[in-house]
């Protein structure tokens, strides 16, 4: 009788006739009592999984016939044509053989044949397991890799050949009708050991560090060495029929592996100071692992979030490095203090275990403030400058914060005594003459020797000298127009090295033709002084600066400064007061300036609430804002379209901070009592990349603008 629907499930009695399965068919036998033979075709699924009879019946293969039988909870197989037995827990498949308890020991009653190898209760034919870790490999198993025979190799046992697996997945074939002696290295989880006509499988072995597998075909033995995959712990057999019951054939693959050892993590105790900022480290957690490597840590309780702000106190990373992840959290003497944490270590192979860290928050602690440093400086005024002629600029870092204030402090001498000392200087470090009188080239006091003292934003001061070396008079007015240069056409050449001078250009002088003068040489010791212009343009052409200015009766004349500019940035250079400080000449611009006033207290905008706003697109602005204009209450403005020929200007603010937003920048400052104001250049950063204006000097190069902060 011939069945063929599938799933189906059968009770066999006495007058059950001889029937077979049909490849396509899943059956399960329920009960069995005293059934003849049932033959099972290849394909067909035959289980026993919920079998409850006690009698014996024959099962028949395609190539030999078994008797399976099951006595309470265990199967018996019996090989008719031997009568060797394989005994099963009851819950086993037919086609796999699995042990329940989790041994890795297979009792034997009598013997069991694979092939023509024969294992019985003192065989030790297969005696270690590969880790399965490493690799997994099958034998007498199909694949769709890449096939490569290790017959054409040609390896012998003095001079084995090898085989590279790489990172392909390789179908490694040996027919075992010759000895072949082969070593195959990087033997993966892709790559699959095919022996397809072995009559024994001598013996799965390892040399500590690769598995040899040694098989026998018809007395010809070969040799296959897995380089790198060694064997490791307890491990669970599958012995899979490719035949119904067949054991001819098999795939043997090992699972399981070698027990992981847990990592340990011992107690340790901690502390950071109240109000360290976020990210600080805390300390190093340092888990141990025996058998492998830690792979990350975590806080599982004791992490609280002190304030509610949603943040945790602490944060660890993979490596155990705790640090602070909010610093309101972290309170002296709280109810928190000390924080009890338990940190979980996890190893490469899942395996945990966990410590308490004790964090003890301790008293903040104050940093020392960092001292200002005035860097030395030597400079040159000449006996005949006038009053408020820039000497020099005073320079001083702050390694800790900004600073403030400037004073001279020693050497300011009253020479002449009328009660005003030679020099002054502002909180800018700007010195300038206050007295002409006291300047005596080659008098008692030159050089004077001035100790300049520099006061932080935290009232620290740090003091450093300056020298100022009176020079004698000029060698003269040189007046630009009676050089002889004329705008229109080519310069008159003039070299300001070979002494002192005052070079000078008034309307009057120029007021039919424009000068033209090539200056050279401009130093410490000159001064060059435009009168009556409106307004002044600077250009820096290569590394010199060209200088252009038109009198009240529109007529232009231009100075070129060779020189001035080597090294320089393109457009470094673009107003009076930095061409002061590169060339250290004394430059003044007198009257006629084109640039209007602007008080930015007095356009009204309010720091707290809303800007006023600012056109300078259509003019020449000089926009200030003085400590004395907010002293009670904080500007903000709006200015759009500053330009080449505008002017911003911060007058006394202590510290100055330069955001860019989008295509616009904002500027944020404080004066001296403290109050807050703000400037938003707006469009100022259109195109550029974020972040990428970020001080004053930046704004003065993409604004064209001179910016005084």
């Amino acid at each position: 009788m011939a069945l063929s629907n599938p799933n189906v499930y059968f009770t066999f009695t006495t007058s059950t006739p001889p029937f077979t399965l049909p490849a396509d068919m899943q059956a399960n036998i329920i009960d069995a009592d005293g059934a003849q033979t049932i033959n099972i075709a290849s394909g067909a699924s035959l289980s026993l999984s919920s079998c409850k009879g006690t009698n014996d019946f024959n099962i028949q293969g395609e190539s030999s016939a078994f008797k399976i039988s099951r006595t309470g909870s265990t199967v018996t197989l019996t090989d008719e044509a031997t009568g060797q037995r394989i005994e099963l827990p009851a819950t086993t498949s037919v086609q796999t053989i699995r042990f329940a308890d989790g041994s890795a020991t297979l009792v034997i009653e009598g013997a069991v044949k694979f092939g023509t190898q024969t294992v019985d209760g003192t065989a030790t034919a297969i005696t270690t397991a590969l880790n399965a870790a490493d690799t997994s490999a099958s034998f007498f198993s199909s694949s769709n890799q890449t096939t490569k025979s290790l017959d054409a190799l040609g390896g012998t046992q003095q001079l084995p050949a090898s085989f590279d697996a790489g990172t392909g997945a390789y179908l490694l074939t040996d027919t075992a009708t010759t000895p072949d002696v082969v070593r195959v290295t990087n033997f993966g989880a892709d790559d699959k050991l095919q022996l397809t006509t072995a009559t024994n499988l001598l013996g799965i072995s390892s040399n500590g560090t690769d598995a040899v597998v040694t098989i026998n075909s018809n007395g010809t033995v070969s040799q296959v060495t897995l380089a790198g995959v060694v064997p490791a712990g307890s491990l669970v057999y599958d012995l899979t029929s490719f035949n119904a019951l067949s054991v001819g054939d098999i795939t043997l693959i090992g699972s399981g592996g070698t027990t992981n050892s847990a990592p340990v993590l011992n107690n340790q105790t901690l502390s950071v100071a109240a109000g360290a900022t976020v990210g600080t480290a805390v300390g190093q957690v340092a888990a141990t692992d025996a058998d492998g490597s830690i792979a990350g840590y975590a806080i599982l309780t004791g992490n609280v979030d002190v304030d509610l702000d949603g943040t945790k106190a602490f944060a660890i990373d993979t490596k155990g490095t705790l640090t602070v992840a909010d610093t309101q959290d972290l309170v002296d003497g709280g109810a928190n203090d000390p924080f009890t944490l338990t940190v979980q270590a996890t190893d490469n192979g899942g395996a945990t275990d966990t410590g308490t860290v004790t964090v003890k928050v301790t008293a903040a602690t104050t940093p020392t403030n960092q001292l200002p440093v005035v860097s030395p400086a030597s400079f040159a005024v000449s006996e005949d400058a006038w009053t408020g002629d820039w000497i020099g600029d005073v320079w001083a870092t702050d390694a800790d914060g900004t600073v403030v204030n400037y004073a001279i402090t020693q050497g300011n001498t009253d020479v002449n005594l009328n009660g005003t000392k030679a020099f002054a200087i502002d909180s800018w470090g700007s010195l300038t003459v206050a007295d002409p009188g006291d300047l005596l080239d080659g008098g008692v006091n030159d050089p004077f020797t001035l100790t300049v003292q520099a006061t932080d934003n935290a009232g620290g001061v740090g003091s450093g000298v300056v020298t100022v070396d009176v020079t004698a008079q000029g060698s003269g007015y040189i007046d630009l127009e009676a050089l002889g240069g004329n705008y229109y056409s080519s310069p008159a050449y003039f070299d300001a090295a070979a002494g002192s001078f005052y070079l000078s250009d008034t309307w009057d002088d120029n007021a039919y033709e424009g000068s033209w003068t090539s200056i050279s040489g401009l130093g410490w010791d000159d001064t060059l002084e435009l009168y009556s212009v409106s307004p002044v343009i600077v250009y820096q052409y290569g590394s010199d600066v060209e200088v252009y200015f038109e009198n009240s009766y529109g007529v232009y004349s231009q100075v070129s400064l060779p020189g001035i500019a080597a090294g320089l940035p393109a457009n470094a250079i673009y107003d009076e007061y930095t061409l002061g400080l590169y060339s250290g000449a004394v430059i003044d611009v007198w009257g006629g300036s084109s640039q209007q006033y602007i008080d930015l207290e007095a356009l009204g905008g309010n720091y707290y609430s809303s800007p006023a706003y600012f056109d300078a697109s259509s003019a020449d602005y000089y926009f200030y804002d003085t400590y004395d204009d907010n002293s009670y209450e904080g500007s903000w403005t709006s200015i759009s379209g500053l330009g080449w020929g505008d002017t911003l200007e911060l007058y006394s603010v202590s510290s100055v901070n330069v955001y860019q937003y989008g295509d616009d920048v904002e500027m944020f400052f404080e004066n001296s009592n403290g109050i807050s104001s703000q400037v938003s250049l707006v469009g100022v950063a259109t195109g550029l990349a974020a972040g990428s204006i970020y001080d004053v000097a930046s704004l003065e190069s993409y604004t064209g603008a001179t910016i005084f902060a």
